[in-house]
């Protein structure tokens, strides 16, 4: 479960997640900008990859991640390959193993093929 809260006052959004959810068993954290995720302390995406991995027996070095927002980045840590936009923040693309183009422009159809040809060997 992920509660995603906007408003176009950051500093507003901040103080709600500090005041409502600070001292909570839950955790806050910006998505982009105007964007919040608020979700169960401990849970993130990256524990989710390794997670579903483990379950399904297959290993990390096997995996792959797409995200655009630093929700994303535990996720995109956590796979052997990680692909993000072009237009994401700056530290998401410093782990890309492959920057593909907005997802309006055909950039998960690339990032799809690039995977495919990775696999492939």
């Amino acid at each position: 479960f992920k509660l995603v809260l906007t408003c176009p006052d950051v500093d507003a959004l901040q103080e709600c997640g500090e005041t409502v959810f600070g001292a909570s068993g839950y955790h806050f954290a910006f998505a982009s900008r105007h964007f919040a995720e608020v979700v169960a302390a401990g849970a993130e995406k990256g524990a989710a990859a390794r997670l579903l991995a483990g379950r399904l027996g297959v290993p990390m070095s096997h995996t792959m991640g797409a995200g655009d927002a630093m929700t994303d980045y535990p996720m995109l840590k956590a796979c052997a390959l990680a692909f993000v936009p072009e237009d994401a923040p700056g530290s998401l693309l410093d782990i890309a193993a492959f920057v593909m183009p907005c997802c309006e422009n055909g950039g998960l159809e690339q990032a799809f093929a690039h995977a495919l040809s990775v696999m492939e060997g």
